[in-house]
Order: structure tokens, then C-alpha cells, then sequence
């Protein structure tokens, strides 16, 4: 399983009884129905003591590895909460679930993924608002006023590089994405395949928000990226691979692929123009839980300092917390706005714009992917 997990809300409703699952918790449905989010700031609350009880069960779209870590993490400063993963999901999938299971709900907490779904969410009432006490460190920008989400990450998609290939062929520093259309990069890209990969159709997708929503300078950049690019690759962990033993001089990438400590390699760096895209993960409490003061603890961890070190280290994301250490060798991301992508929207001309690449693609060189479902 990749860190990086594919959109499938389709898939997901076609499929709806099926939940991928970590572990289940067997115990009968939280039966609760929206109610109008509010849109009154709320005041921090008191921290959680040691002593806290409870079951909660998790929905979340990050990876094992990191899901993993954080609950043994949890687990050792609450440990009378039993957190459990109910499914692991793309944060699209989840908010699907979510509304599907309005009348039925299964889940506590909602861990990770981008703030928009969570706002959303909670603007259709479907969370309840809860401050930590230990969000006070994280920038205002970063979190809900009403307290119905808390950005407790940051992610950005930027543009991974052979270091020792940049310097020899291009003598590039930070380029941006229209650098890459310059006949210079041809045959020295390689990207994401955005049918198959969230970093591919963001690339996408941050193109037709920088161009005002304008379908025909999406397309007409499409085509000239395509010149330059040697090959779509359609998982996001070998892109990185590939450009870190120099079978490519670039490829757009989330900063989570290559920074982690798993997967860091001497030979990458990261890098970040300033149009590369910012991403807030927020995490959401919702509504109808039987299990408020259990959810309010790991709302409360996760904003803490021991969550935001397991959220650089090993999941290579950006810490929101002030004064937390970003993962080693990351860019600077104090000048990039996460306003800029719109996730929202994103999805919603998700099959359109793909279409378009789709097009473009194959008029240009003839290449097109093998229908079939995905890896």
C-alpha cells in the first residue's frame, strides 16, 4: 500500500458494504443525525487527563506506517482509550462514507486528510466542535473558528529532483511549473499518472486553478508538459525511486513521498517554487459520539508535540504547531498559500479535466493508458 491513496467515491458507493479495515470495533452503529454547524468560536478546553476512557473508531486516508505510529503514541499517554482504525480510505471516500452513514454512524474521529472535506463536513453538520487546549500553537489560519476542524499538518506537492542531474543539465534552483514547459526539461520529466495518482491530477488540477478555472489553458499547458515528459508513472513511490537513481532529473511530488524517514534519499531534494501547492490536514470530531471524552483526548495528542514529531519523521509532513521541527531537508512553505487549491471544486471537475488530459495527451503523442481498474 502507498502513502498516497487514489480518489474512488464511485467505487466506494458501488461498493458500499465492503470497509476496508484495520480492526473492527463490533459494536452497534452511533445512530445520530446532523445538526447545523456552528459558527460560534468556542474557547480552548481543558486538557484531557491521563485517566480518560472509551473506544473510538478511526476513519482516516494516511498511510500504515503513520496510522500505526500515531496510535501506539496515543495509546502510551491515554492508555485506557482503545483507537482503532475502522477504515483507511481516501479522504474523498471518507466523506462519502460519512454522509452515507449519517443515520448510521460508525466512526468517531476523522484523522488526516485535506481541510476542505472536513470543513465541508462540518458546514453540513456533521461535526461537533471541540478546541484543544493544545491547538493554541497552531496558527489561526490553520484551524476552523467554530472549532469543528484543527490543522494539525501540512503537506505540499512541489517538485522532487536529482540533485546531482539538475546542477549538471539544467542549472536550476526552484523552478516553477511553467520552468518545466521549457524545451530544456525534454525527455527529463517524468509525472504522476494523474488518472491513478492524487500527486498526478493535483498537478492537474493546480493548473486550472492558477489559470482562473480556464479549461482551454489547462488543456494548451497539458500539451506542452506532455513535449517534455518521458513516461506517466502510475504509483507515486517509484516515481521517487526513479528519480533518485537519475532515470529522471524531475518529477512533481508530495513532499510526504520524499521526505519521510523511510523512503528519504541522499541523492533527492525537494523542492518548492512559489506555485507549488499547499495542502492543510485537519482532523474532526463527528457529531454523535458516544465517545466525546476520548475523542477530545486524541483531538488534544494529535495537536501536541509528541503527534507533531511522528507527523515529520515518519510521515515526512509539515508540523502545524509553532516552533515544531519540519522533516529534514524540506523547503521553506512559509510564503504558499493552501487557499490556492480548492479540493472541493477539484473533485467536482475531476472527470472533466481528466477527460481534457486524456485528449490532449493522445492527440499529442498518441499515448494512451489501457483501460482496466487500477493497481
Amino acid at each position: 500500500m502507498t502513502s498516497e491513496r487514489r480518489y474512488g467515491r464511485r467505487a466506494f458507493l458501488a461498493a458500499i458494504g465492503a470497509t476496508a479495515t484495520l480492526s473492527c470495533l463490533g459494536e452497534s452503529p452511533v445512530v445520530s443525525s446532523p445538526s447545523p454547524a456552528s459558527t460560534v468560536a468556542v474557547t480552548p478546553g481543558t486538557p484531557p487527563p491521563p485517566t480518560v476512557t472509551g473506544d473510538l473508531a478511526i476513519y482516516t486516508p494516511l498511510d500504515d506506517a503513520v496510522t500505526r505510529e500515531l496510535l501506539a503514541g496515543f495509546a502510551k499517554s491515554y492508555p485506557a482509550v482503545k483507537a482503532q482504525i475502522l477504515a483507511l480510505a481516501a479522504i474523498d471516500e471518507l466523506d462519502t462514507r460519512v454522509r452515507v452513514e449519517k443515520d448510521h454512524r460508525k466512526a468517531d474521529v476523522i484523522v488526516g486528510g485535506a481541510s476542505a472535506y472536513h470543513d465541508a463536513l462540518g458546514a453540513d453538520g456533521f461535526l461537533t466542535p471541540f478546541v484543544a487546549a493544545s491547538s493554541a500553537q497552531i496558527p489561526a489560519s490553520l484551524k476552523a473558528p467554530s472549532g469543528l476542524w484543527t490543522g494539525w499538518y501540512e503537506d505540499v506537492l512541489g517538485l522532487v529532483t536529482n540533485k546531482d542531474r539538475l546542477t549538471r543539465e539544467l542549472r536550476a534552483k526552484t523552478p516553477s511549473w511553467d520552468d518545466l514547459l521549457d524545451p530544456a526539461w525534454a525527455g527529463k520529466l517524468i509525472v504522476p499518472d494523474p488518472t491513478r495518482t492524487d500527486a498526478g491530477y493535483v498537478l492537474i488540477a493546480a493548473q486550472f486553478f492558477r489559470f482562473a478555472r480556464d479549461d482551454a489553458k489547462t488543456v494548451d499547458y497539458i500539451k506542452r508538459l506532455h513535449a517534455n515528459v518521458s513516461r506517466y508513472v502510475d504509483d507515486p513511490a517509484q516515481v521517487v525511486a526513479l528519480v533518485a537513481r537519475g532515470e529522471a532529473t524531475a518529477a512533481p511530488a508530495w513532499g510526504h513521498d520524499v521526505l519521510a524517514d523511510a523512503v528519504r534519499a541522499s541523492s533527492l531534494e525537494l523542492l518548492a517554487a512559489d506555485d507549488a501547492v499547499l495542502e492543510v490536514g485537519a482532523v474532526s470530531i463527528q457529531n454523535g459520539t458516544r465517545s466525546a471524552a476520548a475523542a477530545h483526548a486524541l483531538v488534544e495528542w494529535l495537536c501536541g508535540r509528541d503527534a507533531q514529531t511522528v507527523i515529520a519523521k515518519t510521515g515526512g509532513r509539515y508540523p502545524s504547531r509553532a516552533l515544531a521541527s519540519a522533516p529534514s531537508g524540506s523547503p521553506s512553505i512559509a510564503r504558499l498559500d493552501p487557499k490556492k487549491l480548492d479540493r472541493r471544486a477539484a473533485g467536482d471537475v475531476r472527470d472533466r479535466l481528466l477527460a481534457r488530459w486524456r485528449e490532449a495527451v493522445g492527440r499529442a503523442r498518441g499515448w494512451a493508458r489501457p483501460a482496466g481498474p487500477a493497481a
